[in-house]
C-alpha cells in the first residue's frame, strides 16, 4: 500500500501570487494557500517525491518527512526543480540521494546546479546524488515499486508522469499521445495538472 501526500498543487508562482489582487490571491481560506505542485509518495519502506520546487524544504518540513529515497522529475522547469539544494539534510544523514530523470532533464540540472552534480571539485556541503537516466519505453524499480514514466506534452516540452501501481500521477499536461494513454488502462486514481 501506497501513502500520498500532495506537498503542493499550485501554480509555478504559487497561490497567492506575488503583487496579485485577484480575489484568490487575497483570499483568506486557506485553500487558496497552495505550493508549487509536488507529492511525497511513502510505503512502509521508502519515501520518495515527484519534483522538488522551490518550496520543497517548506513542504518536507509540513509532511514530517525524516527520509528521503529518492526524487524523480517530472521536468525541467524551476518550479519543479529549484529546490534540490535543500535535499542536503537528507544527503547528512544517508549519503548520495538517488535522483530520476530524462536525458534532457539530467542535463538541465547538471548546468543549474553543476556543484552538485560535478563530481571532481565538489563544492563542500553540496549534497550528492546518485543520477538515473530513464525514458518513456521503459519502467524502474524503486525498491519494490515498479514505476512506469508517461510522456505528456507540455505544450511542445515533452514532459514524464509516473504510474506506481494503480496511481498516476500527470502534472502540466496539454495532450497526451493514445500509445502514452494506454498506460493509464484500469487505474484507480488519476492526478491530473494539480
Amino acid at each position: 500500500m501506497i501513502k500520498i501526500t500532495f506537498l503542493g498543487t499550485g501554480t509555478s508562482q504559487g497561490i497567492p501570487m506575488i503583487g496579485s489582487t485577484h480575489p484568490v490571491c487575497l483570499s483568506a481560506n486557506s485553500k487558496d494557500k497552495r505550493l508549487r505542485s509536488s507529492v511525497l509518495i511513502e510505503t512502509e519502506n521508502l519515501s520518495f517525491t515527484i519534483d522538488c520546487g522551490p518550496d520543497f524544504r517548506q513542504q518536507m518540513l509540513k509532511a514530517q518527512c525524516e527520509r528521503l529515497d529518492g526524487v524523480i522529475f517530472t521536468h525541467e522547469h524551476a518550479d519543479h526543480t529549484a529546490g534540490i539544494d535543500d535535499i542536503r539534510p537528507y544527503f547528512f544523514r544517508q549519503g548520495d540521494i538517488p535522483v530520476f530523470a530524462s536525458a534532457r532533464v539530467i542535463e538541465s540540472l547538471k548546468k543549474r546546479f553543476g556543484y552538485i552534480f560535478n563530481s571532481e571539485n565538489k563544492y563542500p556541503g553540496a549534497p550528492s546524488v546518485k543520477v538515473s537516466e530513464i525514458d518513456k519505453r521503459s519502467s524502474f524499480q524503486l525498491d519494490v515499486l515498479k514505476i512506469t514514466p508517461v510522456e505528456v506534452m507540455h505544450n511542445r516540452l515533452s514532459v514524464l508522469g509516473y504510474r506506481i501501481g494503480n496511481f498516476a500521477y500527470l502534472t502540466d499536461v496539454k495532450t497526451i499521445a493514445s500509445e502514452e494513454m494506454e498506460k493509464l488502462n484500469d487505474l484507480d486514481v488519476l492526478v491530473l495538472n494539480c
